[in-house]
C-alpha cells in the first residue's frame, strides 16, 4: 500500500481468500460472511506506546504485508493500520496507519491484532465510497437470496465471525443497495454487486440513502451480509470477492 499524505486520501482494495459457506439458519435474517475476520489473527505479546511503528507480535502466521489489521477492537483505543513489512524471526509487524502516521493509542500486552478484507480509518472528509462484488453460491434450486453491505464502527464492535447475525452487533448498519438474486438448477452461482456511497448531501442511515459521512480518525469495518429470503436452514457462500473502499 503506498503511503498516504495528506493531499492523498486512503485507498484500499482487497482480494480475500474464500471462506466457508454461512448457514442461514433463520429465514430472512442477515449473517456476516466474515471479511472482517483474519486471515492474520493473534495479540500483542508486549505492550506499545503512542508513536510506535512495530508491533511485537505473539506470532505473525497468515498476517500478509498490504493488510488492513485492526488493534484492540471494540474499544475506544481501537485502531486501524496497514501493514508494512513482517519480521518472521523478530515475530513483529511494521505499520502504519492510513494517513501514514504513527500509533496514535498505546495498547497493553495481549491485545487483539485481527487482520480485515475490508476496512477504513477515513483522515480527512469521512466521505467513502465502498463497493464489493463477486459470485454468491446457493445450495437449492429457486432459492431467494440478498446481499448488502455492513458497515460496522470498529470502537463498538470488534472482528466478527462468520455466521454472525447482523442484528446482534454494536455499532452496525446495513448500508447501500440490496442485492436480490433467485437461485435456479443447473445455474446455483450468481453474480452480485453492492455499493454504497457514505456522506451524500443530506444523507442518512436510512434506506435508500447510502449513509452519513464517517467519523475522521475512528477506524471501521465493512463485511457482506447474505440473506436466504425463502427457507431456513440454507447456505450461501460468497466466492471471487473484490473489495474497492476510497475515501473521495
Amino acid at each position: 500500500m503506498p503511503t498516504q499524505s495528506e493531499s492523498q486520501l486512503p485507498v484500499y482494495s482487497a482480494i480475500p481468500a474464500n471462506l466457508s459457506a454461512v448457514t442461514c439458519t433463520t429465514a430472512t435474517t442477515n449473517y456476516l460472511v466474515g471479511f472482517t475476520n483474519g486471515p492474520g489473527s493473534s495479540t500483542l505479546s508486549a505492550a506499545t506506546v503512542i508513536g510506535a511503528t512495530v508491533l511485537p507480535m505473539t506470532a505473525v502466521t497468515n498476517f500478509y504485508q498490504g493488510e488492513a489489521v485492526l488493534i484492540d477492537g471494540g474499544t475506544s483505543k481501537a485502531e486501524l493500520v496497514l501493514i508494512q513489512s513482517i519480521n518472521s524471526s523478530a515475530v513483529t509487524l511494521t505499520v502504519a496507519r492510513f494517513d501514514g502516521g504513527i500509533l496514535q493509542y498505546a495498547h497493553a500486552s495481549g491485545a487483539n491484532v485481527v487482520g480485515t478484507s475490508a476496512g477504513i480509518q477515513p483522515i480527512y472528509s469521512g466521505r467513502v465510497n465502498v463497493s464489493v462484488s463477486g459470485t454468491l453460491t446457493s445450495g437449492t434450486a429457486a432459492d431467494g437470496v440478498t446481499t448488502q453491505i455492513a458497515l460496522i464502527d470498529a470502537t463498538q464492535a470488534a472482528s466478527q465471525s462468520a455466521g454472525a447475525v447482523a442484528s446482534g452487533v454494536t455499532g452496525l448498519v446495513l448500508i447501500g443497495n440490496v442485492q436480490a438474486l433467485t437461485s435456479v438448477s443447473g445455474f446455483l452461482t450468481q453474480l452480485f454487486s453492492n455499493a454504497a456511497t457514505l456522506g451524500g448531501s443530506g444523507a442518512t442511515n436510512s434506506s435508500p440513502s447510502g449513509g452519513t459521512a464517517l467519523t475522521p480518525g475512528k477506524p471501521y469495518l465493512f463485511d457482506l451480509a447474505v440473506a436466504d429470503t425463502s427457507v431456513s436452514g440454507h447456505t450461501l457462500q460468497a466466492k471471487s470477492v473484490v473489495w474497492q473502499i476510497e475515501e473521495v
